[in-house]
């Protein structure tokens, strides 16, 4: 699958995942929502457990965006179990980096009571 996917992107069969937190968020990203071309056939096919893999490898190293997206599939069980408190973790940890979409996620977690204690 990655050998296909890496011709069609950058012409070689060798992926760009040496260390770089982008390209891994990028594939993260890539396996939670799926590529399609413009005539709709499958480039890329939808995996959340290999989303959760690189998000979690990209997130290794504070990459924001792959925080985020981690902390959604623990709040919506994709690929991992469903984990409120999990999923407040990877939020906060983006949160305290200053993005915005992460604060409103961990101010909603507290509303609700879910992963956190209500407040």
């Amino acid at each position: 699958m990655c050998k296909t996917f890496c011709r069609r992107w950058t012409g070689t069969a060798k992926p760009p995942l040496r260390g770089d937190a982008d390209a891994k968020a990028f594939l993260g990203n890539l396996y939670r929502y799926g590529k399609r071309s413009k005539d709709g056939s499958s480039l890329f096919g939808q995996n959340y457990t290999e989303a959760v893999k690189w998000c979690r490898e990209a997130a290794k190293t504070d990459h924001v965006g792959a925080e985020l997206n981690l902390a959604d599939m623990y709040h919506q069980g994709q690929g991992t179990p469903q984990d409120y408190e999990e999923s407040v973790r990877w939020y906060r940890k983006a949160a305290d980096k200053g993005d915005d979409e992460a604060q409103y996620r961990v101010a909603v977690a507290y509303s609700l009571g879910e992963g956190t204690t209500k407040d």
